[in-house]
């Protein structure tokens, strides 16, 4: 028996949803994870292509992330919304390897 062949068969009984929920719990539930995975699949398809910069941070983002970061702390994901084409892994790096040892050593204008 296919997964979509005793759905239609409860269609054409007359069934209502709920009474096809209860008479056919771990059927119901592998369809609907079905559905939900292949919704989740062309989600995940259809989403726009994020352009990631793979350049050199500029001195002006490097101020930005700083501010942000003393502003909502090492919230990444939301400083990535401010720094446009920057992911929050790459500032979280760049904050982590640059910006930090920078403000020890004396070396960042603030």
């Amino acid at each position: 028996m296919e997964k979509g062949e005793s759905i239609q068969n409860h269609l054409r009984k007359g069934m209502s949803h709920q009474q096809f929920a209860t008479s056919q719990p771990t059927e119901t539930a592998v369809f609907v994870n079905d559905v939900i995975k292949h919704v989740s699949e062309e989600a995940v398809i259809n989403l726009p292509p994020t352009p990631i910069k793979e350049t050199e941070f500029t001195k002006e983002e490097d101020k930005v992330i700083l501010q942000y970061y003393m502003k909502h702390g090492p919230r990444w994901d939301k400083i990535a919304t401010i720094v446009s084409g920057r992911s929050a892994v790459q500032i979280k790096n760049r904050y982590n390897t640059v910006i930090k040892k920078n403000i020890i050593t004396g070396k960042f204008d603030i």
